[in-house]
């Protein structure tokens, strides 16, 4: 399942940036590892500041979901965490 994470952004921009992140970002880089989930942007290599801010992470456990999406939205880098719809016919 996938979880759509909007993130605030400055945190957006550390994550971006070639140093490593620290802060929030940090925090939240680190929060992923511990559940097992990896951050990865949702629109890499654009230059859009409007579409940066947008990652995903991939939760293969069920059960798992909502811990992680409390998780996410504790963190003081996101604005927003939410599981993707399931796609739709047009």
């Amino acid at each position: 399942m996938q979880i759509t994470v909007v993130l605030r952004p400055d945190a957006a921009a550390e994550l971006r940036a070639p140093a490593p992140a620290q802060g929030a970002a940090r925090t939240l880089l680190d929060d992923a590892r511990d559940l097992g989930v990896e951050l990865r942007p949702t629109h890499p290599g654009v230059d859009d500041a409007s579409l940066q801010p947008f990652y995903h992470v991939e939760v293969n456990d069920p059960d798992a979901v909502e811990r992680v999406l409390d998780r996410l939205r504790a963190s003081a880098a996101v604005d927003a965490a939410y599981v993707k719809p399931a796609e739709a016919a047009p």
